[in-house]
């Protein structure tokens, strides 16, 4: 379920006045419940909560005493009767509006069906062939023809990687896992996918990062982009054209008049 704006200023209200949330502090005789604090939480990314849940969680609580001794004290000095608060509130209303009905509009026409036959359509289309293969990484052109004729002689690919990449991947054995063309540089892409399983290239290939020796180990043809890589791709196209289509659907219902036609 996608958590919105609004539906989160609503969960707000119901659990800042749950009568069974458990009561974290008080602040002249207001509660900070657990419920407030839980949904503050909600905001901090997950690894931070797991490495230093005791410390957020009491940074969160002191920040909302804090809120609460402001929100006392605003209504103690009445600054809802301040002619610039009341313009900031308007606003502030105004923008939760527009919002709501945005969020209303894709929450109501961006459905898990549209999604999911979404990504059926767009994965078939960005299918591609992907290979897994392994890299040997030096500096110089003479150290990568070297490996090359010691490979020719029978050397196990892997145990020179190992033994002689500069890459990350040599603890691997210079294993770079499955990737699809534009994963690579291009110059390493190109040979790797005119490779066949199990062949590895008879002249080096120079990148940015040094000279390559690459060998193909499998090879996969029309393989479909998961539904995690292309989900914020679908989520952001499936959100503009629901806004857009609803926009153009009340701009073709207004009467839409601008200044310079008004002074014709």
């Amino acid at each position: 379920m996608r958590a919105t704006l609004f539906s989160l200023s609503i969960m707000a209200l119901f659990t800042a006045t749950t009568a069974q949330a458990q009561t974290l502090a008080s602040v002249n005789g207001s509660a900070i419940t657990e419920d407030m604090l839980f949904e503050q939480m909600q905001n901090v990314p997950a690894n931070l909560i797991k490495e230093r849940g005791p410390e957020v969680r009491a940074k969160l609580l002191q920040q909302l005493i804090d809120q609460e001794l402001l929100v006392q004290e605003a209504k103690r000095v009445k600054v809802e009767e301040d002619a610039d608060f009341k313009n900031e509130e308007k606003k502030l209303h105004r923008a939760l509006m527009y919002t709501y009905m945005l969020e209303r509009q894709v929450r109501d026409n961006v459905t898990d069906e549209l999604i999911k036959s979404t990504y059926e359509k767009m994965a078939a289309d960005a299918a591609e062939p992907m290979v897994r293969a392994r890299h040997i990484l030096v500096k110089t052109k003479e150290e990568a023809l070297a490996l090359i004729k010691t490979l020719n002689g029978g050397a196990d690919f892997a145990t020179l990687a190992k033994e002689n990449s500069t890459g990350p991947s040599k603890t691997q054995g210079g294993d770079l896992g499955w990737f699809r063309r534009g994963d690579m540089v291009k110059p390493f892409a190109d040979v790797a996918f005119n490779l066949l399983p199990n062949a590895y290239s008879k002249d080096p290939v120079q990148t940015q990062f040094g000279w390559h020796i690459v060998k193909v180990e499998e090879r996969k043809e029309d393989q479909k982009p998961s539904f995690k890589e292309l989900e914020p791709k679908i989520q952001k196209k499936l959100t503009q054209t629901a806004v857009t289509a609803f926009l153009e659907g009340l701009k073709n219902k207004a009467t839409i008049i601008y200044a310079d036609d008004l002074e014709e």
